[in-house]
């Protein structure tokens, strides 16, 4: 039984560690791609075909902000889509914004709606001492905040740096 227990946990704490890796494995590999490596945009590639959602969520950004790729926003939207159809959570808050303000995609207030919708069902808020108003607010400021680097590509820079540090 005690051989059986440290076994399980054994197997738990593999399973943790590549899931770690995994996600080490993508950041390496953005920033490789971030270098202009295409056999690292090859390889995230191979990773969002095999359904990993954050390999999807990353090429989003990638086709997104364009980096070392040219912009393509519903290009990116897709890739937002699938990384939140997997439980990304990124995806569906970056989807969500791209129907929510008509960019890249038609307007659509109630796909905007219902991927908002699974972003809340895929997160845990009972452990976050926040009222559902605040949290509106929090989305609303990034929202715009995202909306003025697409207007203002001066600000991009700007934003995109806000987001590594969050």
């Amino acid at each position: 039984m005690i051989k059986r227990k440290w076994s399980i946990l054994f197997l738990l704490g593999l399973s943790f560690a590549s899931v770690c890796q995994a996600g080490d494995d993508i950041d390496a590999l953005y920033s490789r791609i971030a270098q202009k490596d295409i056999q690292a945009l090859n390889e995230l590639k191979a990773l969002a075909k095999d359904n990993n959602a954050q390999a999807l969520a990353e090429l989003g950004f990638i086709y997104e902000y364009g980096v070392s790729v040219s912009v393509d926003i519903p290009q990116a939207i897709k890739y937002y889509e699938q990384a939140c159809d997997l439980d990304g959570d990124y995806g569906c808050f970056n989807a969500a914004y791209f129907y929510e303000y008509g960019i890249g995609t038609q307007k659509d207030i109630t796909q905007a709606k219902t991927l908002a919708k699974q972003l809340r069902e895929k997160i845990n808020l009972s452990n976050i001492n926040l009222d559902k108003k605040v949290s509106e607010r929090i989305i609303g400021s990034v929202y715009s905040n995202k909306l003025e680097a697409y207007r203002d590509l001066s600000f991009r820079p700007h934003f995109v740096l806000i987001l590594f540090k969050a």
